[in-house]
């Protein structure tokens, strides 16, 4: 049996990027779980462009609203880990990417 693979991506706003990056991955990815990571900014279109590619998503969001930035990587990248299929997570490896550093 094939390992399946869960890509978590921890993304900012990327709508121009995101479509790029996710058909990078599709070859090689069984699921894709995108989590927005924006802190205090206004969220652009992003995750609907994830979601109408087939792609979990979900939003990390700062305990703070006036820092612009994310405030906690660690749980954002956790938010995207938790989202993954159980079943996966348990038996394979879970690739998580940062797709600030893209």
């Amino acid at each position: 049996m094939k390992p399946k693979i869960s890509l978590c991506v921890i993304a900012g706003n990327v709508e121009k990027q995101i479509g790029r990056f996710l058909d990078a991955f599709a070859p090689v990815a069984d699921e894709v779980i995108v989590v927005r990571a924006i802190g205090s900014q206004e969220p652009d279109r992003t995750l609907e462009i994830a979601q109408s590619r087939g792609c979990r998503v979900s939003s990390y969001y700062n305990k703070r609203h006036d820092w612009p930035h994310v405030e906690d990587f660690a749980a954002a990248r956790n938010n995207t880990r938790n989202s993954g299929h159980a079943e996966q997570q348990s038996r394979n490896g879970i690739a998580t990417w940062d797709f600030r550093k893209v």
